[in-house]
């Protein structure tokens, strides 16, 4: 079975955790700096950007992050969980609303950080042991 094989997670459970980390994230008062600093319709263009050789996971919560703030924010995925990325390989583009992208980046990037850590650790581990009968 690989990475591919296996299901999506379940969007409840997607959801759950992307609403738990934003609420404590922004708490009651939002994303104070974007709100003093940008206007309410200022419009951006950003990119997620590998920073390093690894082994992406967690897109369905990058983009379930950035649509949680904004649904009408334009969030297209250049990558799939359980793919081998580059350094510089671009991994989402995220297009729309630059407050509500701000207000969501750090949830999205948390996300992706962690779980895309754990998965080229394990990657890592599957390659040092694949000529051994485990």
């Amino acid at each position: 079975m690989t990475v591919q094989d296996l299901p999506p997670l379940p969007k409840a459970r997607v959801d759950e955790a992307v609403r738990s980390a934003l609420t404590e994230d922004l708490s009651d008062a939002g994303d104070l700096t974007s709100t003093a600093v940008l206007s309410t319709g200022a419009r951006a263009h950003a990119q997620i950007i590998a920073r390093e050789t690894g082994c992406v996971a967690g897109l369905d919560l990058v983009s379930a992050s950035f649509h949680a703030i904004d649904p009408d924010l334009g969030v297209t995925l250049q990558s799939s969980d359980g793919a081998s990325v580059s350094n510089g390989q671009v991994l989402v583009d995220i297009k729309g609303n630059a407050r509500a992208m701000l207000a969501a980046e750090r949830v999205a990037l948390n996300f992706l950080g962690h779980l895309s850590g754990i998965a080229s650790a394990t990657s890592n581990i599957v390659q040092a042991i694949s000529g051994f009968k485990t």
